[in-house]
C-alpha cells in the first residue's frame, strides 16, 4: 500500500481476473427490473443462513505519512470513529531493522500520535512495515535466514516498547509480497515458508520482550486478496501468530486494460474475482472469521475512451486513467457535475459515467466506494462475523470525513 501519486492510491496488477461476459440491465440509480437487494439480504460467505454475528469491533485506518503534506494532519484524525489507527510506512534498513524514511514528516507525526493516544485511550496504533515498492524490498532478503528474522523482531520489539512506546502498541507487516513483485521487489520461491517463519520469531519475540514491560504488542499482517497471489502465502498456517489479518480487497481491476470495479462485494459480469470469494478463500483454510478485516477503500480506479455499450461500459476496453482519484477528488470534481452515479446491484457498489477533457474518444469510467457500498459491506462484516474492516486511506475521504462517518457507523451501528 505505497502511492503512485501524492493522496491517490497505487495501481497494482492482481492476476486471475476473468473477462467472461457482460453485465446486462445496469441502468442509472437501481436499473429496471433488478430490484436493490436489501443490507440483511446478503449470501453467506462460507455457510448457508445463519443469524449474523454481533457488531465487530474493529476498525483500523491507514494513516499515509504524506498526508501531512497535504489533507490531513495526525491532529485531526477524528480517531473516536476508530478502534486503530495503522501508521504507513516504515520500511526495512540495512541491519534489518525498521525505518522510518521521511524524517520531514514522521517525527512531527509520532509526537502527534502520541498526543493523539492520550486524547482517545481506546486507541491502538500500528507501525506498518511495507507496502508496495521499495518499502518491502528487503522483504525477502531479511526473511531468508533465521538470524535475519530474528534481528528484524528484536528491532521491532525494541522500536514499540523502548524507542516509541508512547506512540505505537503493535506491528502491521505489510509485505508486497512474498515471492516478489516485478523488478521492484525481488523475491525467492521459498518466500512462502519463510513469512510463516518470519510471523513465528515476531511474535515469540514481541511476547517475550512485552512481559518484560507488562505489555502485549498486536501483531497484523496485510495480504493481498487475489486468488494467485493468496498462494504465496501458507494461509493454514500463519492465522496463529496474528492478531487479525487486513485482507486488501480492492485492486480487482487495476491494471486490466477492461474497466471493472475496484472493490465488488460480489463477482459481478465479466468480474469473477470479489471481497466475498477472498474471504471465503481465508475462512477456507481455516483463518477464524474473527481475525479478518475487508477494505473500505476511499479510492477508485478509472478508463477512459470507454464505448459504453449494453452494460453501461463494464467490462469493456479502455485506456487507464492514471489520474487521482481518491474519494475527495472524486465527490469535488465529478459529483455533483456531468458525471452520472449508477450502481451495480449484483457487485454491490457504485460507479461513474460521464466525459472530461482527458475523454477524448468514448467516455471516462470510473469505480469507487460510498456511503452505500460501505453498507453493504458493514453488513456483510456482521452476517459473517468478520472481525471488521480497515481504511485505505484516511487522508484520501473529503474534507468533512463523509466514509469515515458511514464506516464507523456501519461497522457500530
Amino acid at each position: 500500500m505505497t502511492p503512485l501519486f501524492l493522496n491517490n492510491r497505487p495501481i497494482r496488477l492482481l492476476c486471475g481476473l476473468l473477462f467472461l461476459g457482460m453485465v446486462s440491465g445496469l441502468q442509472p440509480g437501481v436499473p429496471q427490473g433488478l430490484a436493490l437487494s436489501t443490507l440483511s439480504d446478503l449470501p453467506p460467505a462460507g455457510s448457508t443462513g445463519g443469524a449474523g454475528a454481533p457488531s465487530p469491533q474493529r476498525l483500523v485506518g491507514f494513516y499515509a505519512s504524506w498526508s501531512a503534506y497535504g489533507p490531513l494532519q495526525v491532529s485531526a484524525v477524528q480517531a473516536e470513529r476508530l478502534t486503530h489507527v495503522a501508521y504507513a510506512f516504515a520500511s526495512i534498513g540495512a541491519h534489518d531493522e525498521p525505518v522510518l524514511t521521511d524524517a520531514d514528516v514522521d517525527r512531527p507525526n509520532i509526537a502527534q500520535l502520541a498526543a493523539l493516544k492520550r486524547k482517545y485511550p481506546h486507541l491502538t496504533v500500528m507501525l506498518a512495515v511495507g507496502g508496495a515498492g521499495a518499502g518491502s524490498r528487503r522483504f525477502s532478503e531479511m526473511a531468508r535466514t533465521a538470524a535475519g528474522r530474528q534481528r528484524f523482531a528484536a528491532a521491532c520489539a525494541r522500536f514499540l516498547y523502548q524507542t516509541y512506546p508512547a506512540s505505537f502498541d503493535g506491528l502491521t507487516l505489510d509485505w508486497e509480497y512474498p515471492q516478489g513483485d516485478g523488478d521492484a521487489v525481488p523475491g525467492r520461491s521459498d518466500d512462502r515458508q519463510h513469512f510463516t517463519a518470519l510471523l513465528a520469531d515476531v511474535r515469540a519475540r514481541l511476547d517475550r520482550d512485552g512481559r518484560r514491560s507488562g505489555k502485549r504488542a498486536p501483531l497484523a499482517a496485510a495480504l493481498p486478496a487475489g486468488m494467485q497471489q493468496l498462494k504465496r502465502y501458507e494461509l493454514a498456517r500463519i492465522g496463529p501468530y496474528l492478531d487479525y489479518i487486513d485482507l486488501m480487497t480492492f485492486d480487482y481491476a487495476s491494471g486490466s486494460a477492461k474497466t471493472g470495479h475496484n472493490a465488488p462485494l460480489y463477482a459481478s459480469g465479466p468480474q469473477s474475482e470479489s471481497t466475498d470469494r477472498s474471504v471465503q478463500a481465508l475462512t477456507r483454510a481455516g483463518i477464524p472469521a474473527a481475525k479478518i478485516n475487508i477494505a473500505f477503500p476511499f479510492f477508485g480506479h478509472a478508463w477512459q475512451g470507454v464505448r459504453l455499450g449494453t452494460a453501461l461500459g463494464l467490462g469493456q476496453t479502455g485506456r487507464t486513467d492514471h489520474g487521482e482519484f481518491t474519494y475527495g477528488t472524486i465527490t469535488k470534481r465529478y459529483l455533483p457535475g456531468p458525471f452520472q452515479r449508477h450502481w451495480d446491484p449484483v457487485g454491490r457498489v457504485p460507479f461513474l459515467v460521464g466525459s472530461d477533457s482527458r475523454a477524448t474518444a468514448g467516455r471516462k469510467w470510473i469505480s469507487y466506494d460510498d456511503a452505500q457500498s460501505l453498507a453493504q459491506k458493514g453488513a456483510y462484516i456482521r452476517q459473517h462475523g468478520l472481525g471488521g474492516a480497515f481504511i485505505w486511506h484516511l487522508g484520501a475521504d473529503d474534507p468533512g470525513g463523509t466514509l469515515l462517518k458511514a464506516a464507523w457507523a456501519n461497522i457500530r451501528p
